[in-house]
């Protein structure tokens, strides 16, 4: 679980194994993921064999002593982090990960920040409520301009 740099045309900018939690079995696996300079995020179920590519929209570290974090239930001696992603034909979801130190959870929510910078046009669900919040301000202030316009006339 050690963090690698390459010199090949595709960059990697961080990469490592961890456990990931199943969706449906939720049974914890141990995968290899690579962060690429392109922002995107390889997922191995085996060291040679890619499953997908994700574009990660954000990333957190798990605390087990909250609310919103006590249902996840990490392996023991882990620490957790979760990452919000999507590949290109689903919808979002979140990837429950588990590492063996706190440092190292750390390392890779900074590497899966970056990458959702680098995919601007990938919304997380923050961006699209953010969106939507504009959206309403804007509808609200032509309702009220709308509004005087009547007032001035009548």
């Amino acid at each position: 679980m050690s963090s690698q740099r390459s010199t090949s045309p595709t960059t990697i900018r961080h990469s490592g194994r961890c456990l990931i939690r199943g969706k449906i079995r939720r049974v914890w696996r141990e995968r290899s993921l690579s962060l690429t300079d392109a922002g995107t995020l390889r997922y191995y179920d085996t060291d040679t064999h890619q499953k997908y590519t994700l574009h990660v929209q954000s990333a957190r570290i798990l605390d087990p002593t909250t609310f919103r974090d006590l249902h996840v239930g990490l392996p023991i001696s882990t620490y957790g982090f979760v990452m919000h992603a999507s590949r290109m034909d689903r919808e979002a979801r979140d990837f429950l990960c588990a590492v063996p130190t706190l440092e190292e959870a750390q390392m890779w929510v900074v590497a899966l920040q970056w990458a959702s910078r680098q995919n601007p046009s990938y919304l997380s669900t923050s961006s699209l409520d953010d969106f939507h919040t504009v959206e309403r301000q804007e509808v609200i202030e032509s309702q009220r301009s709308m509004s005087q316009s009547v007032e001035s006339i009548s």
